[in-house]
């Protein structure tokens, strides 16, 4: 299964428009680790943990991975910002890919902004 996981912190409206963004036919859970204070982040079907303090992205997604791999040792996790949005097919071609390529334990994915699409060191691709 795909797990997506996302930290919020005062990212509400964001996490709102990555959840609308996401499309796909294929089995998924989203996982929001709370770094803010604890507020109301009910989603359909998203796994809400409750970190208690601002843990920073980092550890929070290491939180989340921990209870991840506790529950399915063979998970795909995609790492998103919560002001990530997804093209139309992005869910099932990360899926596919991992299932051609199982050798792979992580990947990065390409930014795209208004101007063009960015790599690491900020050259336009």
């Amino acid at each position: 299964m795909l797990y997506l996981v996302t930290v919020n912190y005062y990212s509400r409206q964001l996490i709102d428009r990555l959840l609308d963004s996401i499309k796909g036919n294929i089995p998924y859970q989203f996982i929001i680790v709370n770094n803010s204070p604890p507020e109301q982040l009910n989603y359909a079907d998203t796994i809400v943990i409750e970190a208690g303090e601002n843990l920073g992205f980092g550890r929070a997604c290491n939180l989340a991975l921990n209870w991840i791999y506790a529950v399915n040792s063979r998970a795909i996790v995609w790492l998103v910002n919560p002001d990530t949005t997804f093209l139309d097919n992005s869910l099932v071609r990360i899926n596919d890919f991992f299932v051609k390529y199982p050798e792979v334990s992580i990947l990065g994915t390409i930014i795209r902004q208004p101007m063009g699409i960015y790599g690491l060191r900020g050259e336009n691709l």
